[in-house]
């Protein structure tokens, strides 16, 4: 995969850190950290140090893989800075820090994943300090012995990437488990260092940045933003679904999502492509679980879930190709000449729209858990792409991820077009997935001109 380094990000300074001075600091002064996170094409980006001295990494947040994933000089079976890591690359050199050890847990490989697609996902386990960098207003948030995924890749990653490691967050659902699949921010909650929480907000549909710190997007780690960004009383909380037959690909297979029932879907008040209502059929120890076993038969007919992802994978409004082909009809767009415009990683057909015309497209309306009724306005489902060399003015597209059941199963990527003006409380104690709409002073008109 080639990607280029993200221009304009800059990470935050080494900390210095003395363990032995005892300086880390205690659970009970900072129970949350604010992080600020910058856009990137592959998703928010935050900074952290992992051991000592501090070593500072670019980490890409990602609620869907289950623990801190850092780039290691190890490769083809060594640790060779060298060969393994082109110059400019961010990683771990677990020989330059004092405070690193391996530990037991045996290695793991997955295919499908993301960042390899079929090729092997390696990776070997340590320990070591871990801190959080948050932006000042709540400090960092640090702890000793984290458990970590390294790289162990059997091939060299020859491109430089944009960052060096992916800060998983996805729900534990059983505590019992092997720690090598707890995220750092879980294991800081069982160490007392945080709160089970983690709130999360977008910026950039908003009239300015100050609620994320200066970022593009926030998060709180341990707790949530508070009254100054959505009503704690209006938010609606749903208990975590997790089912064998949601795996996203992933061989050897991860079921643990903060995923949440999708029961309804309407455009301006039409229910057209809408996702079937049958049992939902689940296992393990979500809210919404049980021990039964699955068949395929079940799968292709189990309610669908919304799988949260505030990152690449959640980009474009999810939907049926009935409910995109109704949509296209509905605001008369016309097949796009550019099919490489690449606004999400689905694999439909995008159609443009006239951008004058985009502020009275219809609002789509998103059901979960049969309680909850989510709108979806136009500013965030249809895309404005700047003009580009000769071209007179920019283009508008619509940004829908159409939803195939057939291909992808049961599980359907809600992200920022989802949650743009929302809140998110993702609650790790009792597995519920959170959502309240931001007040609405925040909120910015979109211009069309």
């Amino acid at each position: 995969m080639s990607t280029k380094t993200h221009n304009g990000f800059i990470p935050c300074l080494s900390v210095l850190l003395f363990l032995s001075a005892g300086l880390i600091r205690p659970a009970t002064s900072n129970p949350m950290v604010s992080v600020p996170m910058i856009h990137s094409i592959y998703g928010p980006l935050l900074n952290i140090t992992v051991g000592t001295p501090p070593q500072s990494i670019t980490m890409l947040s990602d609620w869907c893989w289950p623990a801190l994933w850092v780039r290691s000089a190890t490769c083809l079976g060594a640790f060779d800075i060298a060969t393994c890591i082109p110059p400019g690359q961010q990683f771990l050199d677990t020989a330059a820090s004092w405070t690193y050890h391996n530990t037991r847990h045996p290695s793991g490989k997955w295919t499908g994943t993301a960042y390899t697609g079929p090729v092997e996902f390696g990776v070997t386990y340590g320990e070591d300090v871990v801190c959080v960098l948050g932006d000042g207003a709540n400090g960092n948030v640090c702890q000793k012995d984290v458990t970590i995924q390294l790289s162990d890749f059997d091939f060299v990653v020859p491109d430089v990437q944009a960052f060096g490691g992916i800060f998983g967050l996805a729900p534990v659902l059983e505590r019992n488990h092997d720690e090598a699949t707890f995220p750092a921010s879980y294991q800081m909650w069982l160490d007392g260092r945080l709160g089970p929480q983690l709130g999360f907000h977008s910026c950039m549909e908003l009239k300015s940045k100050e609620t994320c710190g200066g970022g593009d997007m926030h998060m709180m780690l341990g707790g949530s933003a508070g009254v100054l960004v959505y009503d704690p009383e209006v938010m609606v909380y749903h208990n975590v679904t997790t089912s064998p037959c949601v795996t996203l690909g992933i061989k050897p297979a991860m079921t643990n999502f903060w995923a949440i029932p999708w029961t309804g879907f309407w455009i301006d008040g039409q229910e057209i492509g809408a996702p079937s209502r049958k049992r939902i059929a689940t296992s393990g120890r979500g809210r919404n679980s049980t021990t039964k076993s699955i068949s395929p038969s079940e799968c292709d007919t189990m309610t669908p879930v919304a799988l949260m992802d505030e990152g690449s994978e959640g980009n474009g409004a999810p939907m049926t190709a009935q409910a995109y082909q109704a949509l296209v009809s509905l605001t008369n767009a016309t097949l796009a000449a550019d099919q490489s415009v690449g606004l999400n990683r689905g694999d439909q057909l995008y159609y443009t729209v006239a951008c004058q015309e985009a502020a009275s497209f219809p609002i789509l309306t998103y059901e979960l858990s049969g309680k909850q009724n989510v709108t979806v306005e136009p500013a965030q489902y249809v895309a404005i792409v700047p003009a580009v060399g000769g071209s007179a003015s920019a283009t508008c597209y619509l940004n829908v991820r159409v939803w195939d059941r057939a291909k992808s199963g049961p599980g359907v990527f809600f992200g920022i077009p989802f949650f743009a003006k929302l809140y998110v409380l993702l609650d790790y104690e009792n597995l519920t997935v959170g959502l309240a709409s931001l007040n609405k002073e925040l909120l910015s008109v979109k211009s069309w001109a």
